[in-house]
This record gives structure tokens, sequence and C-alpha cells, in this order.
């Protein structure tokens, strides 16, 4: 079977569209919803937006990386290599890109390759990319590196080990683990969530759904949990609670499901789960080249607040430091378009422009920040 999510309501939705004559989704909006399903974990379903970028767009960076991401952690390293080689062909100036590299080839086995783009992404600030420099061992064939940080017997151990086992492909082995997990800590809330989603992909929704509940219980508003139990409903053809789900879920932040809900009936509309986020740890993390820990913050940030302005502010930040000035303003747009008056955009914004030697754009960003209050001595006095 193949192990993706079937989501039924968007596809309702999508047809709608294309019968009612609208123009079919943009390259970026492909790319960004792609995204979307990344960060809420919906692998198979991203990766399938990000080929449809590549078959519009061969050399869109941002697709070509996210594929060699989630390959590397399937475990598919000679097909992630083909894609982040490519990546860093035609961006050479791509720090993250190059850390990614690196830990590529390392899990190919090809030390020397990946100290060479070690050596360069620590050269780009990386820090991840500086310990990782000439300090790893090619993992045995086969595996793929990753190592179990948790004392064996406990909840814990188990439900990593199936997380290892989902990077390897044996499925099987994943959900022994996490159902281990569970009898030892039945509110294992992470175990009970992946048991969920294996069992749903092995097409025993009504097991996947039992799953799901237990995790709610445990976790009411996560909006993750209440749009997995929806397509999990959608899938065994209960039309009725599959709306209900989405709803909550649609509730508490998350887009999909609210297209979803809408397709069968509802008129409900996003409710934001988070409030205003905080991102400064995030903010400080970038600025620190520590950019791996802020990929995982930045994961959970657009779980919890997908369509608020920090957010789009924050993964600009994120592509800035990463001299992926595209992907940036993209971002950076995308905030703007929502909070239209926040000075550090328009700062941001100014430092792109700059370092795109786009000096008149600069001055004109810099001067709006000024105005909306940006304390700076470049200020026009």
């Amino acid at each position: 079977m193949k192990r993706g999510v079937f989501f039924c309501g968007v596809f309702l939705l999508a047809s709608v569209l294309t019968f009612a004559g609208e123009k079919k989704e943009s390259v970026e909006e492909l790319y960004l919803q792609g995204d979307d399903f990344y960060y809420a974990g919906f692998k198979e379903k991203a990766k399938e937006n990000f080929r449809k970028v590549l078959a519009s767009n061969p050399e869109h960076i941002g697709a070509l990386k996210r594929l060699a991401e989630i390959l590397n952690v399937e475990g598919n390293y000679q097909e992630a290599a083909q894609y982040i080689t490519k990546v860093v062909t035609l961006r050479p100036d791509f720090p993250g890109a190059l850390d990614l590299a690196g830990v590529i080839y390392k899990n190919l086995g090809n030390l020397d390759k990946a100290n060479e783009y070690f050596k360069k992404a620590c050269d780009m600030g990386v820090k991840a990319s500086c310990t990782d420099l000439n300090s790893q061992k090619a993992p045995p064939k086969g595996k793929t590196g990753m190592k179990n940080p948790y004392k064996e017997g406990t909840a814990d151990y188990y439900y990593q080990q199936g997380k290892i086992y989902q990077a390897q492909g044996k499925y099987e082995d994943a959900l022994i683990s996490f159902e281990q997990a569970i009898s030892l800590d039945p509110k294992h809330i992470k175990a009970l969530e992946e048991a969920g989603y294996e069992w749903s992909m092995k097409g025993d929704y009504e097991k996947a759904i039992e799953y799901y509940k237990k995790a709610i219980e445990i976790s009411k508003k996560n909006g993750n949990l209440w749009d997995k139990l929806g397509l999990a409903y959608n899938s065994l053809g209960n039309a009725e609670e599959a709306r209900k789900a989405f709803e909550q879920a649609c509730k508490l932040g998350i887009q999909a499901s609210c297209n979803d809900a809408q397709a069968m009936g509802s008129s409900v509309t996003l409710g934001g789960k988070g409030g205003v986020p905080d991102i400064s740890e995030i903010l400080k993390l970038i600025s620190d080249g520590e950019l791996n820990k802020a990929d995982e913050q930045l994961r959970e940030l657009i779980n919890n607040n997908p369509n608020h302005y920090l957010t789009y502010y924050a993964f600009a930040e994120y592509f800035y430091k990463m001299k992926d000035y595209e992907f940036a303003m993209m971002h950076l747009k995308k905030s703007m378009d929502i909070f239209p008056t926040y000075y550090q955009s328009w700062a941001l914004m100014s430092q792109i422009y700059t370092d795109m030697k786009k000096p008149k754009e600069a001055k004109d960003a810099l001067n709006k920040a000024c105005k909306l209050g940006y304390k700076s001595a470049e200020c026009p006095k």
C-alpha cells in the first residue's frame, strides 16, 4: 500500500474549483502548500507537491532541498544526493544546503565529500557543520545513522526506536515499537499519534481512530490530532464525524482542515490556535547560526500559528540567514500582507535589498521602517 494520506475533502474542493474554471495553483502556491504538509508531518503529500513544482520549474531551489531532506530521512540517500547536489550547484552560497549535502554524503559513507560540504557550510557560519566536520564516522551499511538516546526499556526509548524504524522504512517494526511505548506509558501522546498513523497507513482506520481519540483525550487543543482523526473518519466513509473533527482542527488553526470541512459543507473559518507567538528564541537560534534547532521550533510554530504574520516573519529571517533571498522576500511579503505596519519587516526588507545590491529599494524600505518606529542610527534625521 502506498504510504500517504488521501485528502478526500481537499481533492473534492480542487475538483469543484477546476470545474468552476478557476486558475490552477501557481508554482509558489504549490511550494508553500507543500511546505505546510512538510511541517505538519504529511511527507508523502509534501513530496507530491514538490515534484509538481519541479515539473514546472526543475531548478526550484526550495522544492529540490525539501525533497532531499525528506528522502534523506527516509534513507533514500542516493536520490537525496541527486537533489541536494543540484541545489549546491545552482546555489553554492547556500549554507543550509551545504550542511544538508554533508549530512547526506555522510550517510552514504562518503566522508571526504561530506567533510568538503561541512567545511564550506562551517566557513559560512553553520555551527552544526563545524561540529560535524571530521568528527563523524560513516554509519553501517543499511542504517540511517540515527541513534536512540533514551534508556532501553523505557517508553521514550521504544517511541524513538519507532521513529528510527520509520526512517528506515520498517513500518511494521515501527508500529510494534510505538505500541510497546504505549504499554509502558498509556499517556505517551507522541506514541499514540504515531501508532494511529501507522494503523491508518495499514488501512485499519477504526484502530487508527481509537489511538487518535486517546491522544486527543490528553491534548484536546492539538489541531493536528483532530485533523488526523478527521482523515481517518473520512477514509472510513464517516463523513459526519470527519466534518466534526475537521471543524475542531480548523478552529485550532489547521488551514488544510478548514478546506476539508468547507468542502463538506461547513462554514467554519480558521480560528488560530496560538494567539501571538513568541518568536524571540527562534530568532536568537537563527542569529547564532543554530539552524537545525531553529528548524525544529519553526515546525512547531507553523503548526500552532500557521497564518500569523510573525510566523511568516520568522521564516523570512530563517531564509535570510541562509542567504536565500527569494524565499526570504516571499515570506516577508506574506507577513506584510497581514500586518503591513510591522516595522521589523521593513527593516529586514532593507537588509535583504542591501545584500541583493539594490540600494534604492533598501533605502526606501529603511525609510518606511523608521517612519513606523524603527530605531537605528541609519534612520534619516
